[in-house]
């Protein structure tokens, strides 16, 4: 199985009624962001990423659980890094690209989070990611459409941990940057000011 078809697997083709419940939901989230922006409580900017964190939430949501074909049985697998189990087991690069896909999936979520509601701390944007794998396990089981399984958990929350990581460092190399560039015009002014004291004595 190449990485299209696992793709394909993953991201089933969407109903009209999953984008029609999407774009409501949208809507009512867009104008509660919409009014908090406008409060001053929400910047442009954070208004931007809040919509695309739920655009991406809700794809995601929508593609593994309510497009997905029903089982006739429950399935699960309790046992923690099975996956690796049968990575070594069976050599082939169709689990590994599952768990590089389960990584990538919820990555976003560590990149937008963060910024949308202005949040430094790791554990609270790793906990709503665990939440958000949580409750994509759990409609997988209940709803019968999907593995549930603790990898898939564990490979969603660690790409969000990533994503967080990749950002809150672009964040401080910016911040760097800026007070480097107020350091440096700081100094300039300084030694202009030195100067013309120079000049009058």
């Amino acid at each position: 199985m190449d990485f299209v078809e696992l793709w394909r697997i993953y991201w089933p083709s969407w109903t009209p009624t999953t984008i029609a419940v999407g774009i409501v939901f949208g809507c009512l989230l867009g104008f509660c962001f919409l009014f908090r922006t406008i409060d001053g409580k929400m910047k442009p900017f954070q208004f931007v990423c809040a919509m695309m964190l739920f655009t991406w939430l809700y794809w995601v949501f929508a593609s593994t659980v309510f497009c997905r074909t029903e089982y006739s049985e429950y399935h699960y697998s309790l046992k923690l890094f099975w996956s690796y189990e049968f990575m070594r087991a069976y050599p082939n690069s169709y689990m590994l690209q599952e768990i590089v896909l389960n990584i990538l999936m919820l990555l976003p979520v560590g990149v937008l989070f963060p910024v949308a509601f202005d949040c430094r701390k790791l554990w609270v944007t790793t906990l709503f990611g665990f939440l958000c794998t949580t409750g994509i396990e759990l409609l997988q089981l209940i709803t019968k459409r999907g593995l549930f399984e603790w990898d898939d958990m564990f490979h969603n929350t660690l790409g969000v941990i990533v994503g967080y990581l990749l950002v809150t460092s672009a964040m401080k190399m910016s911040e760097y940057g800026q007070f480097t560039d107020k350091e440096k015009s700081g100094k300039n002014s300084g030694l202009k000011l030195h100067k013309k004291d120079d000049r009058a004595a």
